[in-house]
C-alpha cells in the first residue's frame, strides 16, 4: 500500500534489547509521518536479532524512498 502511494519518509526509532540481542521493544522516537511506514518500520524492526550485544539500547534512523 505504501508503494502504491509512493509514501516516503525518515523516522527514527529505539529498539531495546533483551540480554540475549532478541527485541524487546521497538518505540518510535520522530515519526516518518506516515503510520503505515512507523508500523513497517517497528515490525521489522522487532524481528531483528543482535549478535554483538554491548547496549541494551539502540536508536536507528529508517528511511522509506520510492523504489527505482
Amino acid at each position: 500500500e505504501a508503494r502504491a502511494k509512493h509514501l516516503t519518509g525518515t523516522g527514527k526509532f529505539t529498539v531495546y534489547l533483551w540480554s540475549d540481542g532478541s527485541v524487546r521493544q521497538v518505540q518510535i522516537a520522530q515519526s516518518t509521518g506516515y503510520a503505515i511506514l512507523d508500523k513497517a518500520a517497528v515490525d521489522a524492526l522487532s524481528k531483528w536479532r543482535f549478535h554483538s550485544l554491548t547496549l541494551s539500547r539502540w536508536t536507528l534512523t529508517i528511511s522509506f524512498r520510492p523504489s527505482k
